[in-house]
């Protein structure tokens, strides 16, 4: 279409066989995966993120995370008609000079396909936040799609995908809000003041009578 704006490739894709670079550009053209209804997954969402931020460094959390990640992404699967993927919850992210894995997405030839995603972090061993855990399963998720919802040979780091990644992320977010905190308690009504708490008295001035002394008085 004349005028529309073509989306610039990453540089890799220069390096690609032409085969590959229709696989590229195909991905590229889809920008958006639409969840028939993201409601369906509030209450696994609403779980993982309780299970990452409330609880962390406890026995059960990384059973829970777990229990949490399969429902999801079994919800999904389900939801978009694809075949299940299997998850690997595992503990500390592997790293070298690359930098930190966060999750793997493997695809064997025969077998089930299934998602490794670490729950730590490589440097501190601290436990992934929620949005970026979150965000990492979605994006290994959208690898299991270009496979078996889009129908491509391969799965490429495209825009198009980095658009569908973003999509279904923003798409569950706003279907699984966190829970709004309690309001804190109205404060409650002062008590009456006791007599041991009632300010001193005012000293009042009193005119001066004439041909006698000056007086105080004090107020109650």
């Amino acid at each position: 279409m004349a005028g529309e704006k073509t989306k610039k490739p990453f540089s890799y894709y220069r390096r690609l066989p032409r085969s590959e670079q229709a696989v590229y550009r195909k991905s590229d053209q889809l920008g958006r995966i639409v969840v028939p209804d993201p409601s369906a997954l509030a209450a696994p969402i609403r779980i993982l993120r309780a299970a990452l931020t409330d609880m962390p460094g406890t026995a059960a959390q990384r059973l829970l995370v777990k229990r949490a990640v399969e429902d999801i992404l079994d919800r999904l699967c389900r939801g978009l008609s694809v075949p299940p993927v299997a998850v690997r919850v595992l503990a500390r992210r592997p790293s070298g000079s690359g930098g930190e894995l966060y999750a793997l997405y493997t695809l064997p030839a025969g077998g089930r396909p299934y998602i490794d995603i670490w729950l730590q972090t490589a440097r501190r061993g601290e436990i992934v936040a929620f949005r970026t855990f979150f965000r990492t399963l979605v994006h290994e998720f959208c690898h299991h799609l270009d496979y078996h919802l889009l129908g491509l040979e391969n799965s490429y780091h495209t825009r198009g995908f980095f658009q569908r990644e973003s999509s279904l992320v923003q798409q569950l977010l706003r279907a699984s809000p966190p829970a709004e905190a309690p309001p804190p308690p109205a404060p409650s009504a002062a008590p009456p003041p006791t007599a041991a708490q009632k300010p001193p008295p005012e000293r009042k001035k009193m005119p001066r009578r004439p041909g006698g002394p000056r007086q105080l008085t004090f107020d109650f």
